[in-house]
């Protein structure tokens, strides 16, 4: 019976001593911040936020270009603390933890954030697509010099803005009619 308890113990110790992968938490919470597709690869960036109340870890969340094209997966040691922003900083490798796809600010796009599970959990889309043209998603547009922002940081809906990556979003832009808001 001793040896029966002693083995309950250890292995109650063991279990709660794991690790056993990302911390769960609302993903609901997380969206688009602010992307900007202007300038030179490594000045692109794309932000989110977290409009909850806790921490989250970003291992596992994806973030895909166009309908398919996997740009970016969190590793386990992006975290984001509640209402802040994580900076994704660059583009097509022109950082270390950048987007591995490019986007421009003058052409259409669909980007679309997903939780660990794959769930769709935000949308980002200017323009429409053409499944008829050469590059459905590449239609030339104006282009916008600055970023596409929520306004307020988090909740807003997106306006043409100055860039302020990894800080507080403008207070106020323009609008752009092609957005799919």
């Amino acid at each position: 019976m001793k040896k029966l308890f002693v083995f309950a113990a250890m292995a109650a110790f063991a279990l709660t001593s794991c690790d056993n992968g990302p911390v769960e938490g609302d993903y609901t919470k997380l969206v688009f911040n602010e992307l900007c597709g202007a300038g030179e690869d490594v000045d692109k960036f794309v932000e989110l936020y977290n409009n909850g109340d806790v921490e989250l870890s970003l291992e596992g969340v994806t973030i895909e270009k166009d309908g398919g094209d996997l740009s970016w997966t969190g590793k386990a040691t992006d975290k984001i603390a509640a209402k802040s922003v994580f900076l994704i900083q660059g583009t097509k490798n022109s950082t270390p933890n950048g987007l591995s796809t490019g986007f421009s600010s003058k052409k259409t796009v669909l980007m679309e954030l997903s939780d660990p599970a794959g769930n769709i959990i935000d949308t980002f889309q200017r323009g429409e697509e053409d499944p008829t043209a050469a590059e459905p998603w590449g239609a030339d547009l104006d282009a916008n010099p600055g970023s596409w922002s929520r306004v307020p940081d988090g909740t807003g809906k997106f306006l043409q803005t100055t860039a302020t990556p990894g800080a507080v979003n403008a207070t106020e832009g323009t609008e752009d009619a092609t957005l799919v808001q």
